[in-house]
């Protein structure tokens, strides 16, 4: 029957009775049926599926005349909605992901990283300690501010918290195995199970743009503690997110687990429109000592800079083309990179240069000068290294004079 998906219960013939019981079935089969189930569809073909109507053309209301034409509509407003071909193909994100992102400003917020060390407690209580505190340990003298704090199990009240402080701004001296933990005066706070490494970063609520196996954005709420599992000998560890945790999580609220790390450097994705490795979005990255320790650092805005230079090259002495190729101390993705450079008078007047590795320009840029018996200069200035980590130096006359070149710190790049 055109309109409807049940069938009448009789058919008339000329020359039937009507009776009461038959006018009543059939009513009764009517009322019975009129619900979205018993209504025709409006996909009788796959262009009849497809088909829309504008209820505004024009920048004017077009009242629908007939069921069929409501539908039409809604159709079209999902259709704008999703900005897809065709109004029930799946759209490339949700309204919950960009509800998540909406939150922030620019649908983007780069987490502040903050180098942490971390340290395993047991028995700790019944004084429970907080983020802000400084702890001392009681045997050796160390001191470490309180960034933030991981409770596996057990309670301060009942003494017997046990996890994980993560310290800031340690003193000289690193805290032991067994060793009992002093707060402000209050003293057997917690026992440190094992020494302090220096393997955590804290990261602070952020929001970014992710294009893994789905294209969706991922946020944190709260302060992430996160350890890293592999850290080489005198070499980069990139911290990513780890999208098949992601993917089994099933949300984009992100936690410790669903962050990964690896040596293996990332690479810029054009289609993805960032930093990847695989499915996996890189957002930041250590360097280590050749014990396997992170360095510390400092982050602000868009600059990381090493608590202490490293040498990148040491008391070059420079030839007059552009031959010594200085390789910096930054990850992968690093471009913009904060240098110093120590130009020493050795026994001749001249100039120093540095330029970016590869580029035609032979004139380069001034490093400083040297005038003087005895001068040093020295100049911390940002630089633009290759794709290779490097820059290219040169000196302006033959002689002894030498260049060092430091590391101080490296920029993230745009959008990163």
């Amino acid at each position: 029957m055109a309109g409807s998906t049940f069938s009448r219960i009789k058919t008339w013939i000329a020359g039937q009775t009507l009776t009461a019981s038959d006018l009543n079935a059939e009513y009764d089969n009517i009322l019975s049926n009129l619900d979205p189930t018993g209504i025709d569809d409006e996909s009788a073909s796959n262009a009849a599926a497809q088909a829309t109507k504008d209820p505004y053309a024009g920048s004017s209301l077009v009242k629908a005349v007939s069921l069929e034409e409501e539908i039409q509509e809604l159709r079209y407003m999902i259709k704008q909605i999703t900005g897809e071909t065709y109004w029930y193909i799946d759209t490339d994100t949700d309204i919950a992901s960009i509800y998540a992102g909406s939150q922030y400003p620019g649908f983007f917020i780069r987490p502040k990283f903050t180098f942490v060390e971390s340290l395993d407690f047991t028995s700790g209580g019944t004084h429970e300690l907080v983020v802000g505190d400084t702890v001392e340990g009681a045997a050796g003298g160390a001191t470490g501010y309180v960034e933030h704090i991981t409770l596996s199990t057990g309670a301060w009240a009942d003494g017997n918290a046990a996890g994980v402080l993560y310290l800031n701004t340690r003193n000289a001296t690193a805290f032991q195995a067994a060793e009992v933990l002093k707060d402000n005066g209050n003293g057997n706070c917690a026992t440190v199970t094992a020494a302090s490494a220096k393997d955590s970063i804290l990261i602070s609520p952020f929001v970014y743009h992710h294009q893994g196996t789905s294209e969706q954005f991922l946020y944190s709420d709260s302060n992430i503690a996160f350890e890293f599992q592999n850290l080489g000998t005198s070499d980069w560890s990139y911290l990513y997110f780890d999208d098949s945790a992601i993917v089994t999580a099933g949300t984009n609220l992100i936690t410790a687990t669903q962050l990964v790390d690896a040596v293996t450097e990332s690479a810029f994705s054009e289609a993805k429109h960032g930093e990847y490795n695989g499915e996996d979005k890189a957002i930041f990255a250590v360097f280590t000592d050749g014990s396997n320790n992170i360095l510390e650092f400092f982050h602000d805005s868009n600059l990381v800079l090493f608590a202490d230079r490293i040498v990148s090259a040491s008391t070059i002495n420079l030839d007059q083309s552009w031959t010594e190729e200085v390789t910096l101390t930054v990850p992968i993705f690093a471009r913009k990179v904060n240098v110093a450079f120590d130009y020493r008078y050795g026994n001749v007047n001249s100039d120093a240069y540095w330029r970016t590795e590869g580029q035609t320009g032979d004139i380069g840029h001034l490093v400083g000068d040297a005038r003087v018996a005895g001068n040093i200069g020295v100049v911390n200035t940002d630089v633009i290294c290759s794709s290779n980590l490097k820059i290219q130096t040169e000196d302006s006359a033959a002689g002894s004079n030498l260049l060092t070149t430091h590391t101080n710190g490296w920029y993230f790049p745009t959008g990163m």
